[in-house]
């Protein structure tokens, strides 16, 4: 199943004696062609020639094929909350990273005197907060990033 269906945004007319949308209609079926759809788990461990572009449904990334190995082309990003009157929650991830070398960002909905990551491993990591969250409401959103 194709990951994202590109659609033609070009209107029909002629540059250089070719005829621009059938153009970029192969071009869109070839991506289409191309491209998979399924759960990160699934995902080959190495792209095969015949398969650029991989679309995880379940963690919502997307990954290229470049010289044999997969690039993702976007952050993966989830949500945790911080339970009544803790100060950290620890974040499991649905499938390993490669590495323990990325950095997270975090959105935290309240005052929380600062905040910081620990335990980064291939299957999740720790957020930490200064202040506990009153209420129960220690909902936060979190962005992992590699370079």
């Amino acid at each position: 199943m194709p990951a994202h269906r590109l659609t033609r945004r070009f209107t029909s007319g002629e540059v250089n004696g070719m005829h621009v949308c059938r153009e970029f209609d192969y071009i869109i079926r070839i991506m289409n062609m191309l491209s998979t759809v399924d759960t990160l788990a699934r995902r080959p461990a190495t792209p095969d020639v015949d398969h650029i572009q991989f679309y995880a449904s379940d963690t919502k990334q997307s990954f290229i094929g470049v010289a044999g190995a997969w690039q993702s082309l976007e952050p993966r990003r989830g949500t945790a909350t911080i339970a009544n009157s803790a100060t950290s929650v620890a974040v499991t991830l649905g499938t390993d990273e490669p590495d323990a070398n990325y950095g997270v960002y975090v959105s935290l909905g309240y005052d929380n005197g600062g905040c910081w990551i620990t335990s980064e491993a291939v299957g999740g990591f720790t957020i930490n907060v200064k202040t506990a969250a009153a209420g129960g409401n220690g909902g936060c959103r979190w962005m992992l990033v590699r370079d």
